[in-house]
């Protein structure tokens, strides 16, 4: 999901819905901050030899311990004039970066949010490390000659 995607899943929501971010079924706590919203370019060369180039988002939340769960409006006014003041901010394909108890940095992806119970629900999973010439070949590809797998 991209920033963009979201932000229009934020204001398709009433200005002072609040938007709960839900790691590994737990509740990210009441009172959460956006840090910073980075954009980064990656070039990368997998265990099979094969370059790659894409462009990604991160934005990092402090998890908090009381008050408030941040409004749709509050978060849509962050991310707005984020991807305004930085080009490709909100085009790149997100995810976050989170700890639970502020300890422990972990990179999870996104899934749409989801309208419940009055609440913006933003379901996040950690990500994991992966081959990509081993899921190619899982997924019925056919393996590179420079496979390392």
């Amino acid at each position: 999901m991209t920033l963009n995607l979201l932000l229009a899943h934020l204001k398709s929501a009433t200005a002072e819905t609040p938007v709960v971010f839900i790691a590994d079924s737990v509740k990210i706590g009441s009172g959460y901050h956006v840090t910073e919203l980075k954009l980064a370019r990656i070039t990368s060369i997998d265990c099979g030899g094969r370059l790659a180039e894409w462009t990604e988002t991160a934005m990092q939340l402090l998890d908090g311990s009381k008050g408030e769960f941040m409004t749709s409006s509050k978060l849509a006014a962050i991310l707005e004039q984020s991807v305004r003041q930085v080009k490709a901010l909100g085009n790149a394909q997100a995810h976050i970066e989170f700890a639970p108890g502020n300890n422990g940095m972990r990179k999870y992806n996104m899934q749409p949010p989801k309208l419940k119970d009055g609440n913006l629900l933003i379901q996040i999973e950690q990500s994991h490390a992966a081959c990509k010439p081993a899921q190619e070949v899982q997924a019925g590809c056919m393996p590179t000659t420079r496979c390392c797998c």
